[in-house]
């Protein structure tokens, strides 16, 4: 372990779990997340927004190193990260991370709310049809279906790529 941008687990040593859980609990709220495509992504968004919030809180601890501030309150895991980062490197490699983090986090955001746009878009077109016929709904249904194959795959892939 050294500084958790790449670590599995959301949590690493040094962060509050309840916290992440009340983050977790409240963007997942926000993200509204229907069916398991939609849930992946939005696990995906929560992730990544974790780790953001943590670029951000290592960038503060890696200035108290370099400043000489008092780093006596930073956790072991900032130090760590900071060390790993090779000295005065540190600023320039931790924006690489975060802008890989935000880079992956916007295109999973877009990718989520098109998604949602299908969905709603496809329910609401059942909704106002009263009287549609069987081959309709058959061949909108089918539609909806390839688009949610084509979504999952597509993020599927970007996963297999990050």
């Amino acid at each position: 372990f050294k500084h958790g941008f790449t670590d599995n687990t959301p949590i690493i040593p040094g962060e509050d779990p309840d916290a992440y859980n009340t983050f977790r609990a409240n963007l997942t709220t926000e993200l509204n997340p229907q069916g398991p495509t939609e849930k992946m992504l939005a696990d995906r968004i929560i992730d990544l927004s974790w780790r953001l919030k943590r670029s951000g809180r290592l960038h503060i601890s890696a200035y108290k190193v370099f400043s000489q501030d008092d780093p006596s309150n930073e956790s072991d895991c900032d130090h760590l990260a900071v060390r790993d980062f090779t000295g005065d490197k540190v600023f320039e490699r931790l924006l690489i991370h975060e802008r890989r983090i935000e880079n992956s986090l916007y295109k999973t955001i877009n990718e989520l709310q098109r998604l949602q746009f299908i969905r709603t878009k496809y329910q609401s077109l059942l909704m106002d049809k009263e009287d549609y016929d069987d081959y309709e709904h058959r061949e909108i249904s089918a539609r909806y279906k390839q688009a949610e194959i084509d979504a999952e795959n597509a993020a599927n892939n970007r996963l297999k790529n990050n």
